[in-house]
């Protein structure tokens, strides 16, 4: 049989589901906009603009001609102390009902950020503070460790050379922070169609080799990636959920929901720090074969990292969902001797010991409301915790769609890069090569994951194949197998 002939190195490779996938993305991005859009009808925005907003607003600081009261009128504005303590008496006043008092807003001076960092807090106290139903809570919990995940792939993505530079999918931190100002289901399928459509890594300058998917040429961004993510956003997010009042004041609670929000910013200073000083202090990263002591090639150095990688952006899922599996799946006399060892919030307590009526499902805790057909509050005559399904029914869709919209990009990457591209599927390989898997085995092996830990799971899946087969592709087949799971 005739040898296969390789395709020139210069040709794009072949895009036949390039038009369908980002269509597909666009139409995510739409209906992401709409559900943002459905918080000015069902009483969200409403709520914010009684409850909170009034609190950033010009007219209700001390230095402004007028203060309203609490009882939403406007009284005049006596200069000096009085001023102060009726500006204390309006913050009062303010918040969601069961929610921290005083509601905090302020924070950094400039009208501009404070009203947006007001917004987020508007939506982070309705959906965590107050009599919050626990399928709203563990959901919440659940989603915010999914979406890490997915930021961590996307922000992994900007490092590499085949994205690096002028590239609109280069701009991940960029990217990031507009996804906590306009929301994560409008702009994380807006990156994917950006990245299809400008990256070397989906394939536009020829086949893509473990060379485009590198990290520059400096192994220590990998190595230091889990720990920058920890630092940024694990240790940043899990003062958000802590209990106030109890174990922080309505001043600290609201604080760490506002110094959580640029956590794109805090990832890129932390990894551009810490990849370098490691460095500069250890010097450049060569890994060696356990065995036989030779160095590792450049591409099994990538890979031995970047396996290191897509396992903690894995784990970041597994952690949230397997314990929301667990409480679902598991009777609740099986929870007996962790109760006994360790200290649980108290509406978790309560549903263990059988003293609340909750009933957790997995259709109660997952499936979302239809787009049309959302929950509304009477924002007048709102009572402690009836913003949480609403909150919930905007994160549903947060994740479902921007989550959503990052694994079908991922598997078109694997069919476009590592079979359509690399001829995978012809069955020719060189001696020595590990088969690749096919494109309906990769998604049954991340359907697997995803059971266990979500989308960052199936995610990281996906893309750790994808560079086995790019690998193999490359002759590394040569140096000893891959293991192939992740």
């Amino acid at each position: 049989m005739a040898p296969r002939q390789s395709r020139p190195a210069s040709a794009p490779l072949p895009h036949a589901w390039r038009p369908v996938v980002v269509a597909v993305m666009a139409g995510m991005s739409l209906l992401g906009a709409y559900t943002v859009s459905t918080q000015h009808f069902n009483g969200m925005g409403a709520a914010m603009e009684k409850y909170i907003v009034p609190a950033t607003s010009p007219s209700w600081r001390p230095s402004s001609s007028s203060s309203p009261s609490p009882a939403g009128g406007s009284d005049p504005v006596v200069p000096g102390k009085a001023t102060t303590v009726a500006a204390a008496a309006s913050a009062e006043a303010l918040g969601y009902p069961g929610a921290p008092k005083p509601l905090t807003t302020q924070f950094t001076g400039n009208l501009t950020i404070d009203l947006v960092l007001t917004y987020l807090i508007g939506y982070f106290s309705g959906l965590l503070d107050g009599e919050v139903g626990l399928e709203h809570r563990l959901y919440a919990v659940w989603a915010f460790m999914q979406f890490g995940g997915c930021c961590a792939v996307m922000l992994l993505e900007g490092q590499r050379k085949g994205t690096k530079g002028w590239r609109a999918g280069a701009f991940t931190t960029t990217f990031t922070v507009l996804v906590q100002v306009m929301s994560y289901m409008f702009m994380q399928p807006l990156w994917t169609i950006a990245h299809l459509l400008t990256s070397d890594v989906a394939g536009l300058a020829g086949p893509v080799t473990i060379s485009t998917l590198s990290v520059e040429d400096n192994l220590w961004e990998l190595v230091v990636f889990p720990l920058t993510v920890t630092l940024t956003y694990i240790c940043t997010i899990i003062p958000v959920f802590l209990p106030s009042p109890g174990v922080l004041t309505a001043t600290q609670h609201y604080g760490w929901i506002a110094a959580w929000q640029p956590f794109p910013i805090y990832h890129f200073v932390v990894q551009w720090f810490l990849s370098r000083v490691v460095r500069v202090a250890l010097g450049p990263l060569r890994l060696r074969n356990k065995q036989t002591g030779q160095p590792l090639s450049a591409s099994r150095a990538y890979l031995t990292c970047v396996r290191w990688v897509y396992n903690f952006i894995a784990a970041m899922g597994i952690v949230a969902q397997v314990p929301v599996l667990a409480l679902v799946l598991l009777p609740r006399s099986a929870w007996g001797p962790i109760r006994d060892i360790v200290p649980l919030p108290a509406s978790l307590e309560a549903y263990l010991g059988n003293r609340s009526g909750a009933s957790l499902s997995l259709w109660s805790i997952f499936a979302p409301y239809q787009p049309w057909n959302y929950p509304t509050v009477d924002a007048e005559n709102l009572k402690s915790g009836e913003l949480a399904p609403l909150a919930v029914h905007f994160l549903h869709y947060d994740m479902y769609l921007g989550c959503g919209s990052l694994l079908i990009w991922a598997l078109y990457l694997y069919k476009t890069t590592a079979i359509t591209g690399g001829g995978v599927s012809s069955g020719k390989r060189r001696p020595g090569q590990a088969p690749a898997m096919s494109l309906p085995g990769v998604a049954a092996r991340a359907a697997g994951w995803f059971c266990i830990g979500g989308f960052p799971a199936a995610i990281a899946t996906v893309l750790w194949h994808r560079d086995v087969a790019i690998h193999t592709l490359d002759g590394g087949g040569a140096q000893g197998g891959v293991k192939e799971k992740l």
